[in-house]
């Protein structure tokens, strides 16, 4: 089952740990460093690396002429959850990455949002994985 999750979560998550598998995990963020196999993307929470080597980029139709990345686009990466080995930092292998916003070009659609909506369905899934029922009482005033 793939989870939807910010970098720094990763970063406080033991691949390994819950069901001796690893764990799908999708993330979002801005590419900060592009490398010949990998990148790195930051998500506002923390900066991870992303292997490339086994995996399928998909551009919108109105990036196709480029097809490339660039530092500053804001991706979609579905991918494996790993350890590095030389530093057992977390890390993941990208299985899917898609560009949503290029950095190089203008966006025809008006993308502004997509950063503010993925902390969102980062919280709302996180809320219904681990089944957290909300107390409304705890967010209103104690006269009431």
């Amino acid at each position: 089952m793939s989870r939807k999750s910010f970098i720094s979560n990763l970063y406080a998550h033991d691949s390994q740990q819950e069901t001796g598998k690893p764990t799908e995990c999708w993330i979002q963020g801005i590419i900060v460093l592009k490398g010949q196999e990998m990148i790195c993307i930051d998500d506002g929470t923390d900066v991870i690396t992303i292997f490339l080597s086994d995996c399928t980029v998909s551009y919108p139709e109105e990036y196709e002429e480029s097809k490339r990345l660039r530092n500053g686009d804001y991706v979609l990466v579905q991918g494996i959850l790993m350890r590095s080995e030389g530093s057992n930092e977390p890390c993941i292998s990208a299985m899917r990455l898609l560009l949503l916003v290029s950095s190089g070009l203008a966006s025809k659609k008006g993308d502004a949002n997509l950063e503010t909506l993925w902390m969102f369905e980062v919280i709302d899934g996180s809320i219904h994985e681990n089944r957290h029922v909300l107390d409304i009482s705890t967010y209103m005033p104690n006269d009431m």
